[in-house]
């Protein structure tokens, strides 16, 4: 297997138009390919998962709209009709951000998505904003390649050097989780119906997304619980992945780096004689 140098210019310069190229407006190919270029910069498999995922992105485009609503107790809850997280991800983090920044807690729900590569991209933006963040998923059926793990809890945060740990949402993980929020009141509730959720035996994939102001009393217990390296979970030094990226290169398959071009190339237009000429072609 052949690999090649990129670059994060590189791939935010192409991957805009190479959404495009696979059907997102603007402003969603705008927005999701700085999530595609951190993923692949920090541990690959972002591009391919598009490739594979590219009948399903397909199908997606002209599903029903993606509907919002919250319930009695604050969640907010997305259909995302089948749709990749590349597209519906980000606007739910805008959700719980907005929460968590008036109420120290923002949750959200999205059912029927796919693309879990981008789970740990949409972790750093809640880091990025100042938040912790607690993203529990069950990977669709079908899924393949670092995705592949059904029912799996991410806890991010930290300020002088973000930790990333995931663990799983079954056995010995599940037990510990659940003993380090033991007393955290409604919102360790939220996160065990996450967990039975992403447990379920849908087909479909799950995300449950939980923002917490840093100073609230669970969201200490999380990153304690992050920073315990209890059995069971693994961490991941994300931080030291994009520094090595931003210097040194994104190592890529060529395959992969190429299917981008491709892509980009569908958003081209055919040059015609006229447009030449109403550029000045041959005169200026």
């Amino acid at each position: 297997m052949s690999e090649v140098l990129s670059s994060m210019s590189e791939l935010m310069r192409v991957g805009g138009w190479a959404l495009r190229g696979l059907g997102y407006k603007f402003g969603a190919a705008e927005r999701g390919i700085r999530f595609v270029a951190w993923t692949e910069a920090v541990g690959g498999q972002a591009i391919a998962g598009l490739r594979r995922a590219e009948s399903m992105i397909a199908s997606s485009i002209e599903a029903p709209t993606t509907s919002f609503c919250r319930d009695a107790g604050g969640v907010w809850h997305v259909a995302a009709h089948n749709r990749h997280l590349v597209e519906v991800g980000p606007p739910a983090i805008d959700l719980a951000t907005a929460d968590a920044r008036a109420n120290a807690i923002g949750h959200v729900s999205l059912g029927e998505v796919f693309g879990f590569e981008l789970v740990p991209s949409l972790a750093d933006l809640l880091v990025r904003r100042g938040l912790v963040a607690l993203l529990v998923y069950r990977v669709a059926d079908g899924e393949t390649g670092n995705a592949a793990r059904r029912g799996q809890w991410l806890i991010a945060g930290g300020t002088e050097r973000p930790v990333f740990t995931f663990g799983s949402t079954a056995g010995d993980a599940r037990k510990a989780l659940r003993n380090a929020l033991e007393t955290g009141g409604p919102a360790a509730e939220m996160v065990a119906r996450d967990m039975d959720d992403a447990n379920g035996s849908a087909s479909l994939g799950y995300l449950g997304a939980m923002a917490l102001a840093p100073e609230s009393p669970i969201a200490r217990r999380l990153l304690e619980h992050a920073r315990s390296s209890a059995p069971g979970t693994e961490s991941i030094d994300y931080v030291g992945r994009l520094q090595n990226a931003y210097r040194d290169g994104i190592p890529m398959r060529v395959e992969d780096l190429q299917y981008l071009y491709d892509l980009e190339m569908r958003t081209w237009a055919p040059t015609s004689e006229r447009s030449r000429a109403q550029a000045g072609y041959g005169v200026y």
